[in-house]
C-alpha cells in the first residue's frame, strides 16, 4: 500500500519537476536490481566494519533503502554494515539523493561517486567525488570533497568544503545534490549551493587536460562505515539507538546536463579527420531530427576522402554539431561517436547570490602582503593555486618592500586570493585574514528545508 501511494505521488510530482530522468530508483519494492551489494571484510581508511549482503545490514523497507550498522562479531570484525554501488553511471548532469543520515558515535555515512572506468589509474588518480560525508556524533554538520592526483599515497590531492554547520540535524531527511558540468562541480544541500570546485583548469600536473579526471563516467556509492580516519570512535562501550543509527534513502535521481544548464556543442580537438568524419556522418544521416542540409553538403564531399580535408573541417564540424544540438537537444545530442564536447555551459539555477570575501577598506599593503604570502605559502586548509598564480607579480613584490606595490593591483590580487580561499573552504572563519577581509552573503550555517524534494 505504501509503495503504491509513493508511486502515484512520484508520477505526479515527476511531471512537475525537471524533465528527462537518466536514472532513478524510488525503492518502491524490495528490488535492488540496479545496484551491486558489496561484501568487504577489510575496507580501507582504517574502518572497523565488515560489509555484508545480509538483510540485517541492508534492505528495502516501506519504500526506503535502509543501511544498518551493528556491533557484532562477524568474521574478523566486531562491527557490520552495508555498502552498495549503482550499476548505472553517467557523465555530467545532476544527481539528487534524499536521505536521512545516521546518528551515533563513530558512524561515518557517505553518499559519493567513483569512476566506472579507471582510465587514469587506481585511486585517487581517476578521481572521487564525495557528495556528502558526515560524522554520526556531529549531527549538525555536513561536508563535501573531491580527491584526485597521482598514485596513492604520496602525490594525492583533495579539495573539501570542510565541516559546515547546518540549522538542523542530518538525522532528518534532506536532499544531497551534485550539479556536474564540464566546468565545475556544485554541491547543494536542500537546493542551496554551498561548495564549488572549478574544473576549468589542470587540477594537477599528472593530468594533460582541463577537468581531468572528472571528465569520465562515474557511478554512485552509498554506505555507512564504522570508525576510520575521518572521525573518532566508536568506543568499546558505545551503544547506538535505532532507528536513529540507520541510514535511510528515499530516492536517487539523475538528470542529464541539458536539463539543468544551457549548453553549446563543438568538435573536440586532438582527434583525427577520419574520426571527425565518422561523427559528421552520424549527424548528417538523421535529417528527421534536424534540418542540416546546408551544413552537411560540403562536408559529405570532403569526407569521402578525409585526408583531402583541410583544417577548416574542425570549424565546420563544430558549426554542424552546434546546430544539431540546438535543434535536437537532450542528453544524446552532443556525442557523435565521442567526437564532440559541451562548452559554454551555464547552470539554469545558480541558487542564492554567491558569498563574497572582500578586502576591507582599512587593509594596508603590509597587512595584505602578509595575508596573501601566508595563503600562497604552503598552507593546506584551502587550494588557492589559480589565484596565487594569477597574483604572482604581487607575491613577488611583497617579498621586497610592500610599500612599493601598486595599491590597486595589490588589492585586486588579494581579493582574488581571499575569494578562492573562501570558496574552497567556506567556513565563517575563512574570510578574515587578520581583519583584512570580511564576508558578504554568508551561507553558513546552512538553511534547512525538510520538505524540499519530498514525494
Amino acid at each position: 500500500m505504501f509503495a503504491t501511494l509513493k508511486l502515484l505521488s512520484f508520477l505526479f510530482l515527476n511531471h512537475l519537476a525537471l524533465g528527462y530522468l537518466l536514472h532513478s530508483d524510488y525503492f518502491l519494492e524490495n528490488d535492488l536490481s540496479q545496484w551491486v551489494i558489496e561484501i568487504v571484510e577489510n575496507p580501507h581508511n582504517n574502518e572497523k566494519q565488515y560489509y555484508t549482503n545480509r538483510s540485517v545490514n541492508l534492505n528495502v523497507t516501506d519504500g526506503k533503502l535502509v543501511i544498518t550498522p551493528h556491533k557484532e562479531t562477524f568474521g574478523s570484525k566486531q562491527y557490520t554494515s552495508g555498502r552498495l554501488y549503482s550499476k548505472f553511471s553517467w557523465l555530467y548532469g545532476r544527481v539528487q539523493v534524499r536521505a536521512k543520515l545516521p546518528e551515533g558515535y563513530g558512524l561515518w555515512p557517505a553518499i559519493w561517486m567513483l569512476p566506472t572506468d579507471e582510465i587514469f589509474g587506481g585511486w585517487p588518480q581517476s578521481g572521487e567525488i564525495d557528495i556528502v560525508e558526515a560524522r554520526g556524533q556531529e549531527i549538525q554538520q555536513v561536508q563535501s570533497a573531491i580527491h584526485f592526483g597521482g598514485p596513492c599515497c604520496s602525490d594525492t590531492a583533495s579539495e573539501s568544503s570542510g565541516p559546515l554547520e547546518t540549522q538542523c540535524s542530518i538525522n532528518e531527511f534532506h536532499v544531497y545534490e551534485l550539479d556536474w558540468t564540464p566546468s565545475e562541480l556544485v554541491f547543494r544541500f536542500d537546493g542551496i549551493a554551498f561548495h564549488r570546485s572549478s574544473l576549468d583548469r589542470i587540477l594537477k600536473n599528472v593530468y594533460a587536460e582541463e577537468g581531468q579526471p572528472f571528465d569520465q563516467r562515474f557511478h554512485l556509492v552509498l554506505n555507512v562505515a564504522v570508525g576510520g580516519h575521518f572521525l573518532s570512535g566508536p568506543d568499546p562501550d558505545t551503544v547506538w539507538e535505532y532507528p536513529q543509527a540507520q541510514m535511510e534513502v528515499d530516492y536517487v535521481k539523475v538528470y542529464p546536463l541539458t536539463d539543468i544548464a544551457t549548453t553549446s556543442c563543438r568538435a573536440k580537438t586532438g582527434i583525427t579527420k577520419s574520426e571527425l568524419c565518422t561523427g559528421i556522418s552520424i549527424a548528417c544521416h538523421y535529417p528527421c531530427q534536424a534540418n542540416l542540409y546546408d551544413l552537411c553538403g560540403g562536408l559529405f564531399d570532403c569526407c569521402h576522402d578525409p585526408t583531402s580535408c583541410d583544417d577548416s573541417l574542425y570549424d565546420d564540424a563544430s558549426a554542424l554539431y552546434k546546430e544539431y544540438h540546438k535543434q535536437v537537444g537532450g542528453s544524446n545530442s552532443c556525442d557523435f561517436e565521442g567526437t564532440a564536447e559541451y562548452y559554454d555551459v551555464q547552470l539554469n539555477d545558480e541558487g542564492p547570490e554567491k558569498p563574497q570575501c572582500l578586502v576591507t577598506e582599512s587593509a594596508d599593503n603590509s597587512g595584505l602582503c602578509g595575508s596573501i604570502s601566508w595563503a600562497c605559502g604552503g598552507q593546506t586548509f584551502s587550494n588557492v593555486t589559480l589565484s596565487c598564480d594569477a597574483g604572482a607579480d604581487m607575491l613577488s613584490c611583497c617579498s621586497g618592500d610592500p610599500q612599493t606595490c601598486p595599491d590597486a593591483r595589490l588589492r585586486e590580487a588579494s581579493q582574488q586570493i581571499f575569494q578562492e580561499y573562501y570558496d574552497n573552504n567556506p567556513r565563517s572563519t575563512s574570510c578574515d585574514f587578520g581583519g583584512k577581509a570580511y564576508l558578504v552573503n554568508p551561507i553558513v550555517p546552512l538553511d534547512c528545508d525538510s520538505t524540499y524534494g519530498r514525494i
